[in-house]
């Protein structure tokens, strides 16, 4: 048998240079793929390995705290203890810092916002007139927000300009309830307050016909009235000098201003927060983001200003930079008649009239809010400056509901703990707009000074987060939330910006403490507060566990474990965020009060545990390679030795009539296709290395045994069915042309396309080989054009997936092109076959007239056939592998797999044009002959 399996190698010299030129390249491809496969699942492990882990590695809150959507979907909203104030308590920190495995352990208390007014600055001295003898300003602010889209005009304010004489007063004395002026006038309250009901501290006017009257520092419509008008009183002296009468001198003289600068009341809120200093530095490098000053130290207490009524001071370190877009403008107006202020013996100031007139239009005034803040934290912290801290709240995470693919923003209850207009303007303004967050029900607002904040040093917060772009649970301690435009209107709203937080205690955009100070200082922070919070001030402790260098199934374990024992032991929410990731959310925001449209926007997210199911990503898409390439290589190998079977049908046919068993004739058959896989797998092995090596793969010259165990592995299998065929039939049998009787009746098969599907028909199982082929191939296409094009190269969902490249690399576009190539020889050699076997019925009707174009166009759509049932599977396949891959298929991935399948098919029907030329040019006596 050895001898006839040489002899017919030796004869067909052609037919066995194919088929070892196929298995060859074939395995070539299989070797060097296994390892670009193996490449990339390295590739994306290590850049998981660089960017899964953020700075810590489990989040522990208080029980109850994770909100529905977190618990169905695993999805946090950024910033999320902007709405968690309290309810761990210190023991419970403790407990967890002495878990075994737990390297650091940093927690976070929220303590409130906490009302600020720093004064806006603005310079009037240019914009009085010195000509006039009296002039009155009227300051009407205005607050700008949302990328201009939220504007709140706030309360005016009133500058009245005197050459007269101005007396101020000097003192209140309580138990005669009168004003006493610098001059020595005595005036009632019930007098002055007549005149001018909401007055404080109101300067006499010594007017040039020696009368007297009252200049009201604050006017309102009526006692009742929340509203309350400044009014600040200059004189302008000879000199050309100001002197502020609005004050109470207590003896002191009235100080000289060469300029005349006014502080508009800038009123804005700061989240304020406790951490632990040691074991913040440890987790997030705090103490190097310092800018200015000192550090916090986690041993120091509050200490007493000192003084009449003493306070605690606290120490607090201050963020920089305010995250914000947010603009005061003041319009500044000239009235015409300037002693409407004033209060005589018979009449009072008349409010209604100085409001509403429109007066004389000057150069306004405006400045960013983060300037004023910046403006401020410098001159503090060079001179040791403080908060008043007396008004504070809390508010509650926003509310969705679910309105198709996106999450609408649910609207609040109206603020009403702050009771009046001016309660909420005083945390700030854009606090009067649509409420996206509740108040809390802790609220101490309207209350005597209860903490001085002495600011020790200033800190960039971007220098805490810098770097971590990738990373996992967000450093949301420093980090204010990413929200941009979701569609056209919204992003050209927003001018194609970010839509920043603002200084509102009740919008949707939380900004992140921007005062932090120690937890030795929390108790005085929250006197006043209720029982609860002062038990169990802490917000969150987020853990960071020794010993994780890898992301491995090692890794997680120890992380698993810490996180099990802590819950065991405080029984609170813990949640692994090893490995998560940042995702993107569609929400919907309500449309404000004072000019912001409904908004459609972006936000990111944190998705937990993405890093895992991107490493099993990874290993699907290159099992699903590896797959395409095996299968595909039996299949071409398959076709090329069940052509060389049925080409050899006569002789087997004579072996079995000179008495060859059915076993012996497969045998054969076996033979000759392992000793031709031996061949092609000593040649794959010596091309195995050059060529991984030639595109950028690490392969072992083991490799070579791999490639010789593959290759005649390959060509055994693709042997097994024609071997079967060629032993099982009868001898008379294999003597006929292998094609399939078609039922069809007489006179049906006038047209070329029902002849061309008659002839596809033929040889079903020949058919389906070529197409399976086919399909292969345009599923391997369609999921590299997809991954290149439809997904941008990367994985589309979180921002760890865009750090994990999934772009096709260069071997693998060879490995496609080497499959369509495959694919296209495998349905060329089916339609040739079919041409030679048909002989006679192509003789048969080029001698009844049919032409040769007409031959052509025959052999050419049964291409056609072939390539619409291989490219119609193959775009199934596809979108089936796609789907799995990137968790669900997506319009654009139709419109890939249509594409590729009817370059399928084109294909195909190119591959009949050889076979259809080699019919043209074969006269019919030739074809008769056959």
């Amino acid at each position: 048998m050895l001898r006839i399996i040489i002899a017919q190698l030796r004869h067909r010299t052609g037919r066995s240079v194919a088929v070892v030129s196929a298995v060859m390249l074939a395995t070539t491809g299989f070797c060097v793929l296994t390892g670009a496969t193996t490449a990339s699942r390295l590739q994306a492990v290590g850049v998981v390995q660089a960017n899964y882990r953020s700075a810590y590695d489990i989040l522990v809150r208080p029980a109850g705290a994770r909100g529905e959507l977190e618990t169905r979907q695993g999805l946090v909203r950024p910033n999320f203890l902007s709405g968690q104030f309290g309810g761990l308590s210190v023991d419970q920190w403790r407990t967890i810092q002495a878990v075994e495995g737990v390297d650091i352990a940093a927690p976070v208390a929220m303590v409130g916002y906490v009302s600020v007014d720093l004064g806006l600055p603005v310079d009037l001295t240019d914009k009085v007139d010195r000509r006039l003898r009296q002039q009155l300003l009227r300051l009407s602010p205005e607050t700008v927000a949302d990328r201009g889209l939220t504007r709140v005009s706030g309360t005016p304010a009133f500058v009245y300009v005197t050459r007269n004489r101005l007396i101020p007063v000097r003192d209140f004395v309580n138990d005669r309830q009168v004003h006493v002026y610098a001059d020595g006038t005595e005036l009632s309250a019930d007098y002055v307050s007549q005149r001018c009901p909401a007055a404080s501290q109101p300067p006499l006017e010594v007017l040039s016909d020696g009368r007297r009257e009252l200049v009201c520092d604050w006017l309102r419509d009526d006692s009742r009235s929340p509203v309350s008008h400044a009014v600040r009183a200059y004189q302008l002296t000879d000199d050309g000098t100001f002197r502020d009468a609005t004050v109470l001198t207590r003896g002191r003289a009235l100080p000289v201003m060469q300029r005349l600068v006014v502080r508009q009341p800038a009123h804005f809120s700061l989240l304020a927060a406790a951490v632990d200093p040691d074991q913040e530095a440890r987790l997030s490098g705090l103490n190097r983001a310092m800018t200015s000053g000192r550090y916090l130290n986690a041993d120091e207490r509050p200490q007493s200003s000192g003084g009449e009524h003493p306070v605690p001071r606290v120490p607090m370190l201050a963020t920089d930079r305010l995250v914000s877009d947010e603009q005061i403008a003041v319009a500044i107006s000239a009235l015409p008649e300037p002693g409407l202020v004033r209060a005589g013996t018979d009449r009072q100031p008349d409010l209604a009239r100085i409001v509403v007139d429109a007066g004389t239009a000057l150069p306004p005034e405006q400045r960013p809010l983060g300037t004023v803040w910046t403006d401020w934290l410098t001159s503090t912290t060079a001179r040791g400056g403080t908060i008043d801290i007396h008004d504070m709240v809390t508010v509650a995470s926003p509310s969705y509901d679910w309105d198709g693919g996106a999450l609408r923003v649910r609207p609040a209850d109206p603020p009403q703990r702050l009771r009046t207009a001016a309660d909420t303007e005083r945390f700030s303004p854009l606090a009067a707009d649509t409420a996206l967050r509740a108040i809390g029900d802790d609220t101490r607002a309207e209350q005597e000074v209860l903490v001085e904040g002495t600011v020790v040093g200033a800190l960039d917060p971007l220098a805490v987060t810098r770097g971590r772009e990738l990373t996992g649970a967000p450093m949301e301690t420093f980090v204010p939330p990413r929200v941009s435009g979701a569609d056209q209107r919204s992003s050209s709203a927003l001018g194609g910006q970010d839509l920043l937080p603002t200084s509102s205690i009740t919008g949707y955009v939380a900004a992140p403490p921007q005062l932090l100070t120690n937890l030795a200082s929390l108790p005085e922070l929250l006197r006043g507060a209720d029982a609860g919070r002062a038990e169990s001030p802490l917000s969150a402790v987020r853990v960071r566990v020794a010993g994780i260098d890898r992301f491995d199934a090692v890794g997680r374990e120890r992380v698993r474990v810490v996180a099990e024992e802590i819950t065991a032991r405080t029984g609170l929410d813990v949640d692994i965020v090893l490995g998560s990731s940042a995702t993107r959310e569609m929400l919907i925001l309500p449309a404000g009060k004072y000019g912001r449209p409904p908004l459609t926007v972006h936000e990111m997210w944190t998705e937990k545990g993405v890093a895992a199911v991107l490493v099993r990503a990874v290993d699907r898409k290159s099992s699903v390679l590896l797959g395409m390439v095996l299968i595909t290589c039996v299949l071409f190998v398959g076709n090329a030795v069940s052509a060389a079977v049925r080409d050899r049908r006569r002789e087997l046919a004579v072996l079995a009539c000179q008495g060859w068993p059915a076993h012996r004739l497969a045998a054969l058959i076996l033979g000759e296709a392992g000793l031709l896989g031996a061949l092609a797998g000593v040649a794959a092995g010596l091309l195995t290395v050059p060529v991984a090596t030639a595109v950028g793969i690490e392969v072992p010259w083991s490799r070579v045994a791999v490639a010789l165990g593959v290759a005649i592995a390959l060509t055994l299998v693709a042997a097994v069915v024609p071997a079967l065929r060629a032993g099982g039939a009868y001898p008379a049998a294999a003597l006929q042309p292998a094609v399939a009787a078609v039922g069809a009746r007489a006179g049906t098969q006038r047209t070329i396309l029902r002849m061309a599907v008659t002839g596809a028909r033929r040889v079903p199982g020949r058919t389906a080989l070529a197409a399976v082929s086919l399909a292969i191939a345009v599923a391997a296409l369609t999921f590299a054009v997809a991954v290149d094009f439809t997904f941008q190269g990367r994985i589309i969902g979180t921002v760890l997936g865009d750090g994990v490249s999934l772009t096709v690399r260069e071997i693998d576009r060879v490995t496609v092109v080497g499959l369509v190539v495959f694919s296209v020889a495998a349905v060329a050699d089916v339609l040739y076959l079919g041409v030679r076997e048909r002989a006679t019925e192509f003789a048969v009707l080029q001698a009844t007239g049919w032409s040769d174009g007409a031959l052509v166009r025959m052999v050419s759509l049964e291409g056609l056939v072939i390539g619409m049932l291989g490219g119609v599977a193959g775009g199934g396949i596809a979108l089936g592998a796609m789907s799995l891959f990137a968790g669900g298929i997506t319009p654009a991935m139709l419109l890939v797999a249509a594409g590729t399948a009817g370059f399928g098919v084109l294909l195909a029907a190119t591959a009949g044009l050889l076979p259809a030329v080699l019919v043209r040019h074969m006269p019919a006596r030739h074809l008769a002959a056959e």
